[in-house]
């Protein structure tokens, strides 16, 4: 892979007027109008330049700084991470292309850091979308036809702003950028995350980076990715900081070693579980608030998983998917955190579109098993689409 670069952003983008938000796995929540890091290790907010307070950066969750994330850009570039850039292309040489983006500048990319490039605003005059997929050993590049998509496979040479050079069966292919449609290359390099304390970079344009924080203060971040590139960017351009790999482990990034799922009525249909998403794979929403990481659930559900003994609590934000705002039925359900085979918690009957609800730290030190169930209440199972919002499982905290 090519040597890390150093890009530096230098835009014209107004310092943050929002307050700023840090949550962190004990659930404690400091706000401020500046974040920085008062050490590698520790995260600082202030307020009016005075201290407001302090948090170990494993114990952070999450530094949101008021502002929405929007997802509109003429081509997204997915990496090798699974992150995703969010922009245009602006030129490119032989093994790179220059990705501009509105958040993080213009980044020189290496094609084999690169998993995918859709161009959306292309796929989006095609009238009947295609099934876009990479092919393993081979680069696949989707194109505009008469009849709608076909598809060219070979090896990708070069990639520019107007046009996608590929090496094929009967020779070097120019197809125009206007043509394109998406370019999927068939032997990335391999990727394997580091275990270390990552930040996954939300910009205001929707891109997501992740890597190791090694610059934050009132005006500019810097992160080492884990694709080899580091960015600096002014913070004015971030929607969220998110951290992994701390003290909390997120249930979704786990398998269940079982799962029981039923309906309400013997034959109807079973709405299965998500990571990350409702049943009906729309974002976890409770009143009003998006949560990014969670399980999407539908009464009766039953989700199993081991334990290893490395975790200290469980904790959740239970409550029904505001998704039920569209339907007749508001949903009626009941939560229970099971560990051990003893119930440990169990919510009130909670309905739609009314107040989530904190499972406080549920002890789970020295256990081998917990069980997470989504259950009816006093009603039908309709709507009984119920959401275990930012589930994780918390370690102890470092000496």
């Amino acid at each position: 892979m090519s040597p890390p670069l150093v890009l530096l952003l230098v835009a014209a983008l107004a310092p943050a007027a929002d307050p700023i938000r840090v949550t962190t796995v004990d659930g404690v929540v400091l706000r401020g109008d500046a974040v920085s890091l008062a050490s590698p290790t520790e995260l600082a907010v202030t307020q009016s330049s005075s201290p407001v307070g302090r948090s170990a950066l494993e114990s952070v969750v999450a530094v949101e700084f008021g502002r929405a994330s929007a997802e509109d850009a003429p081509v997204e570039a997915t990496l090798i991470s699974g992150d995703r850039l969010l922009g245009e292309i602006a030129s490119g040489a032989e093994d790179t292309v220059r990705f501009a983006t509105r958040s993080f500048g213009t980044l020189s990319l290496p094609l084999d850091a690169l998993r995918s490039l859709v161009y959306a605003a292309n796929l989006r005059e095609v009238r009947e979308k295609p099934v876009l997929k990479g092919v393993e050993g081979q680069d696949v590049l989707y194109r505009r036809a008469r009849t709608g998509v076909d598809q060219v496979r070979g090896t990708i040479e070069s990639i520019d702003r107007g046009v996608v050079r590929m090496e094929s069966a009967i020779g070097t292919l120019p197809i125009v950028a206007s043509e394109t449609v998406a370019v999927f290359f068939g032997s990335p390099e391999r990727y394997q995350e580091p275990a270390t304390l990552l930040a996954t970079a939300t910009g205001v344009d929707g891109s997501r980076l992740t890597g190791t924080l090694v610059r934050l203060d009132g005006q500019v971040f810097r992160l080492k990715t884990t694709v080899g590139l580091e960015v600096e960017a002014p913070l004015a351009g971030l929607a969220t900081l998110e951290f992994k790999n701390g003290r909390f482990l997120y249930v979704s990034d786990l398998t269940p070693a079982s799962v029981t799922e039923r309906s309400y009525l013997p034959g109807s249909l079973v709405w299965g579980w998500r990571k990350d998403r409702t049943t009906d794979g729309r974002p976890l929403t409770l009143k009003g608030t998006v949560y990014p990481r969670g399980l999407g659930t539908h009464a009766w559900c039953e989700l199993v998983y081991p334990l290893d003994g490395r975790f200290q609590a469980f904790t959740a934000l239970v409550g029904v998917d505001d998704e039920v705002r569209h339907l007749r039925a508001r949903g009626s359900v009941k939560f229970k955190v099971m560990v051990d085979g003893q119930v440990r918690w169990e919510s009130d009957v909670l309905r739609g579109l009314t107040e989530p609800v904190r499972v406080p730290p549920v002890s789970i030190q020295g256990a081998r098993e917990l069980r997470l169930i989504t259950d009816f209440a006093d009603d039908s199972g309709a709507g009984d689409r119920g959401d275990w919002a930012m589930a994780m499982l918390v370690r102890p905290a470092s000496k």
